[in-house]
């Protein structure tokens, strides 16, 4: 996946969190609509933070950041504090 896909991926996923606050297993193409109605499991939040925090280093991007906070919250999960 090139970088630039990438970004664009997670910048749909953010909105998306932003939007329903919970994601799902899967979704179309566009990651406007859920495939399926199985919510993340716990462990899959936790992933999902951990990567929405290196995210936010490598793109210098607070916005990830936040939203890995949210998620943190969410799935009862402490983050390290990143300076950016």
């Amino acid at each position: 996946m090139s970088d630039s896909s990438e970004l664009c991926v997670f910048e749909k996923l953010m909105r998306r969190f932003e939007l329903d606050k919970k994601m799902f297993f899967s979704y179309d193409d566009e990651i406007k609509n859920p495939v399926e109605t199985k919510e993340l499991t716990r462990d899959e939040y936790c992933r999902l933070a951990i990567s929405f925090c290196l995210q936010a280093v490598k793109q210098e991007d607070i916005r990830f950041y936040n939203t890995a906070l949210k998620i943190g919250d969410l799935a009862d999960m402490e983050l390290p504090e990143i300076k950016l």
